[in-house]
């Protein structure tokens, strides 16, 4: 899943990482004969966010969670810091979700 708007730069990584990942899922369903039979299944989506498609990113993951039953999501968002010097070396590993459109304290 890319996270973000993609029409706003600080807020496009999530989408950007979408278009870069290779998708397998439906070469596996329907074309199996042209992909190697280790690959595994891989499905991406860059849902957007409220203020664009009026749907909570929670609606529509659950929805695909409901449907396509992945065994794991990678969720891809930007982060805000307060200091530059931590963009690219930051990682949040949860099983619990995350806020989406939430604010950290360093960047309120």
């Amino acid at each position: 899943m890319g996270f973000g708007n993609l029409h706003s730069t600080p807020d496009s990584l999530g989408s950007k990482v979408v278009e870069n990942i290779e998708i397998t899922r439906h070469i596996k369903l329907y074309l199996p004969q042209y992909i190697d039979k280790n690959a595994r299944s891989v499905c991406a989506f860059a849902p957007g966010v409220l203020g664009v498609t009026g749907m909570e990113s929670f609606e529509v993951v659950k929805g695909i969670v409901d449907t396509v039953k992945p065994k794991i999501i990678i969720v891809i968002d930007s982060l805000c810091s307060k200091n530059i010097s931590r963009i690219n070396k930051s990682i949040q590993i949860a099983d619990t979700g995350i806020v989406p459109g939430g604010r950290c304290e360093q960047c309120a």
